[in-house]
């Protein structure tokens, strides 16, 4: 079998560009011999849904174009229609071949247009529609869960279609499709399968996602047999055709992250624009390193004369002049902010805050006049601890997902292709700014890594600073002002633009309920962490002290009564440990275990007593683990001693 993926950036919505360009590729695989074209997620729909009284509507106008496309399509074309969702439909796929459409979930066929109609073939446990092609029985799948629980049962199909429905995220590794494909699940998953799996990857941006591109198809055994180039618009035509003798799994050249997380901010900025039909960005140029990384990205993303900076940063002449030389490097379009009218000097911080209000005016006008899109130059750091400073016109933050650390390494990795930041370091006073603006002495001292750790903590993990990080060695005041600062930073972040997603959870996603007085405890200790909102103190609470030794939870001297890890134990501690030590998939693999924590994964979800295992389940499925239930029951686990 010959297979055929198109790697492609589509508008969403545009039903008649989508039926030409399935049409258009259809006739170019068909000459290539290409049994079945696989299309990505996006390709109908895009990754959004429109309004739900509209949902109907916009379905039929879905699938009504792809009836028109079949009527004309050179090979059998595969395409998904996620939003047959909102219908109550879930792994939906059009199956286009021979002049006629037919649509497919996984209990069979659906008739379509007219009334939908089960199919009297049952689902057998598969995650998705099967079809068949070329004698091959071809299932079809968008959800990474149900690609991982149907490796585990019985197989019955020859190939696997995966297409991703979620764009780029840092902290997933499966969804690095363009940089290193052998730290993702892929090679494991194709042998976990016994099949083949072709993984049919978007490219660009859809809203406020990125895709990444770097499709790629890999053999029953797990090799990597071929791979798409990443962002860009490929049609990868591959034979499954298993050697005659193992080979060992290609080797792929592993892409630098931050080159690639460039290219992606890049892609991003200029789809978000194009596709909603603006053309020209206006931003501030305000000394700051990020508004300099922003100012590069956009006219990598739009062109030079498409981007337009007003130059202000009357804090710093150095950096005021470090912007002016950006601007003629980039050769974009700027204007200076001594020249505007009713420009206060900046001689206290509320005469810098007016002037920034009057400069945010002028971008506001000039985006106007050009008929733009004003872009925010903040970073997720700075969004996070309430030292962002954006206009309130904007748009977009490209890089309001992205670490403060990461704009520092954005700006090397600019500078490798062409030196056009003339000053890529970090000032202290910048750094004060961003942590808070300066209105915190711990954060402004702490090495930046740090501070980001606790502010990844409740970002990615959705745990309180002080529940993990003062038992392993954060100091206590930096602990403290880092809650404080992410606190005060909530109501400012409700008027956030929108921004690049580069991981699972941006900041306009994680918002904790406005100044709420309780925090989790400090772990291990049995002193709650209470922040009052003016004293900003730590104050022990002896009835918890006592509830906690009543429970057995602590013995007198503070430890864990079961003689567990609750208890504060001298040793090494964790910001003892240089960087250079850890291993380099660490941070992956932490990251991986709080996400399958905090999504539920160790949370039993048990059947009804009555109806199922009950109390005569067996006792283990060979681990020797059980979880018992409030009844009493105990049921087998999937989990292994280790």
């Amino acid at each position: 079998m010959r297979i055929g993926v198109a790697q492609i950036n589509t508008t969403p919505g545009d039903f008649a560009q989508m039926a030409s360009r399935i049409v258009s590729l259809s006739e170019t695989a068909a000459s290539q011999g290409v049994d079945l074209l696989c299309f990505p997620s996006t390709v109908t729909t895009g990754s959004l849904v429109p309004f739900e009284a509209c949902a109907t509507e916009f379905v039929l106008d879905a699938v009504g174009a792809l009836a028109e496309a079949a009527k004309s399509v050179a090979c059998p074309c595969l395409v998904p229609i996620p939003t047959l969702e909102l219908l109550g439909r879930i792994d939906c796929c059009a199956l286009l071949s021979e002049g006629q459409m037919s649509v497919h979930d996984a209990a069979g066929q659906l008739m379509w247009p007219g009334d939908v109609v089960e199919s009297s073939r049952d689902a057998g446990g598969r995650p998705g529609p099967v079809v068949e092609a070329r004698s091959k029985r071809v299932m079809f799948v968008t959800q990474h869960e149900g690609l991982f629980d149907f490796s585990l049962g019985p197989r019955d199909v020859d190939v696997v279609v995966f297409a991703p429905a979620l764009g780029t995220a840092f902290d997933e590794p499966d969804s690095l499709l363009g940089v290193d494909l052998s730290h993702t699940a892929y090679p494991y998953l194709a042998s976990a399968l016994e099949s083949w799996l072709v993984v049919v990857s978007p490219v660009g941006g859809y809203g406020t996602q990125v895709f990444p591109g770097g499709s790629c198809v890999l053999s029953p055994s797990g090799s990597v047999v071929d791979c798409a180039r990443s962002l860009d618009e490929v049609l990868l035509v591959t034979d499954l055709l298993e050697p005659e003798s193992p080979e060992a799994p290609r080797e792929l050249a592993k892409g630098d992250r931050h080159a690639f997380l460039w290219q992606l901010l890049v892609a991003g900025t200029r789809d978000f624009l194009h596709k909603q039909g603006w053309r020209h960005a206006v931003l501030a140029l305000d000394g700051t390193l990020s508004s300099m990384v922003a100012a590069a990205i956009a006219t990598d993303a739009l062109g030079p004369t498409n981007v337009h900076a007003i130059v202000d940063a009357p804090e710093s002449v150095e950096r005021e002049a470090a912007c002016q030389r950006l601007a003629r490097n980039l050769r974009i379009d700027c204007r200076d902010g001594s020249d505007l009218a009713a420009l206060p000097p900046a001689k206290e911080a509320s005469d810098l805050l007016l002037r920034r209000g009057i400069v945010e005016a002028y971008l506001a006008s000039w985006a106007a006049e050009l008929d733009g899109m004003v872009l925010s130059c903040a970073d997720k750091t700075s969004l996070a601890l309430g030292g962002a400073l954006h206009p309130a016109a904007a748009s977009l933050a490209p890089l309001g997902d992205v670490l403060l650390s990461d704009v520092v390494a954005l700006a090397a990795q600019r500078n490798t292709a062409s030196p056009v930041i003339p000053d890529i370091s970090l000032p202290d006073a910048e750094k004060s700014r961003a942590l808070g603006r300066g209105r915190f002495p711990a954060l402004a001292a702490a090495p930046l890594r740090e501070v980001e750790e606790l502010v990844m903590e409740r970002y990615e993990a959705g745990f309180e600073p002080s529940r993990s990080y003062e038992e392993v060695g954060f100091d206590q005041e930096l602990v403290r002002e880092a809650t404080v600062a992410m606190d005060e930073a909530e109501c400012a972040r409700l008027n956030v633009p929108l921004v690049l997603a580069t991981s699972q959870w941006p900041v306009d996603r994680v918002l904790r309920p406005m100044r709420m007085a309780w925090h989790a405890s400090t772990a291990g200790r049995g002193e709650p962490l209470q922040i009052d909102p003016v004293r900003s103190e730590y104050e022990p609470d002896p009835v918890a002290d006592e509830l906690r030794r009543a429970l057995g939870l602590d013995d007198e001297d503070g430890s864990d009564a079961d003689g567990g890890y609750g208890g504060r134990r001298p040793g090494r501690r964790l910001r003892d440990v240089a960087e250079d030590d850890m291993p380099a998939d660490a941070r992956e693999a932490l990251a991986y275990l709080r996400d399958f924590a905090a999504s539920g994964a160790f949370d039993a979800s048990l059947p009804d007593p009555d109806g199922g295992l009950g109390s005569d389940a067996p006792a283990d499925m060979g681990n020797n683990l059980t979880i018992k239930d409030a009844a009493g029951n105990r049921w087998p686990t999937p989990f292994s001693a280790n």
